[in-house]
């Protein structure tokens, strides 16, 4: 397994692409690509995960502010869910966010998948629900501890 930080265009970029629309199968695409791609930026950062020559999995992460980081548009193909590469790629966002100061994610994830992120370590900010099913919606966060084990977020 590889892990890529992608910026910009690259054939990464395509890998990023290619793994979010099989991540939406079966068809039709969950969104229409306009919306499925509209909050992408030239300047968005993604991590692909790739296995062999194959794109398997991918997020996009965003600086909010000096100490937090947001995960977003976890995908992974799904023919090899279960394998590991989408908490790989949520490690590799996390450590790639930390590199730039934050110590604080979070993610909003999808009522149904929301065990995967709290095996992580996330847990729910709120019980509030946004989106509407299949892609009913909670905000999820996770902090780094400090060595003593206390929250640094407090």
């Amino acid at each position: 397994m590889e892990i890529h930080r992608v910026q910009g265009l690259s054939w990464q970029l395509a890998g990023v692409h290619y793994v979010r629309i099989a991540a939406s199968n079966p068809a039709p695409l969950s969104a229409p690509l306009p919306l499925e791609f509209a909050d992408d930026q030239a300047d968005s950062r993604y991590i692909l995960v790739m296995e062999g020559d194959q794109p398997v999995a991918t997020c996009r992460l965003r600086q909010l502010d000096q100490e937090t980081g947001q995960i977003e548009r976890v995908a992974t193909v799904p023919w090899q869910e279960g394998r590991g590469y989408g908490r790989a790629g949520v490690q590799a966002a996390e450590a790639w966010l930390t590199e730039s100061g934050c110590q604080r994610f979070l993610i909003n994830s999808r009522t149904a998948v929301q065990a995967f992120y709290e095996k992580q370590g996330y847990q729910a900010i709120s019980q509030e629900v946004t989106g509407q099913p299949p892609f009913d919606c909670i905000l999820l966060a996770k902090s780094l501890k400090t060595s003593k084990g206390d929250d640094i977020n407090d």
